[in-house]
């Protein structure tokens, strides 16, 4: 897999919150490349709202341009859903977050989901 040592980051959830993780939202800055990387392993991804609401077709009429709201422009271009079904088996898991911990030179942020998979299985 092609390691550009860019970081996968991943979602934080506060202490005194539970996220119910109907998505499992990642965010690359290549994420286009990761995307490919993740298709050769066979790991299907998505990418929600890949446009930033701004610049859709229901907002033109307020005319809002490229660069107006620069963090929604960038996290348009850098999320990317992970699998996540209740299907989805320990091996199929294990094989994404290997992938991305691959990716990301083990995060620390990685290194805490697989440490929380152990501590469950």
């Amino acid at each position: 897999m092609h390691n550009a040592n860019a970081s996968v980051v991943v979602p934080r959830v506060a202490p005194s919150s539970r996220h119910v993780y109907h998505l499992y939202v990642v965010r690359a800055a290549d994420r286009d490349r990761l995307r490919e990387d993740l298709a050769i392993e066979g790991i299907e991804t998505g990418v929600h709202y890949p446009i930033p609401l701004h610049l859709s077709k229901p907002y033109e009429t307020f005319g809002h341009r490229l660069g107006d709201y620069p963090v929604a422009e960038r996290a348009a271009a850098q999320v990317l859903s992970l699998p996540m079904y209740p299907q989805l088996s320990p091996d199929q898991q294990e094989l994404v977050v290997a992938c991305l911990a691959d990716r990301s030179n083990g995060s620390s942020a990685l290194r805490g989901i697989i440490e929380a998979r152990e501590k469950t299985a």
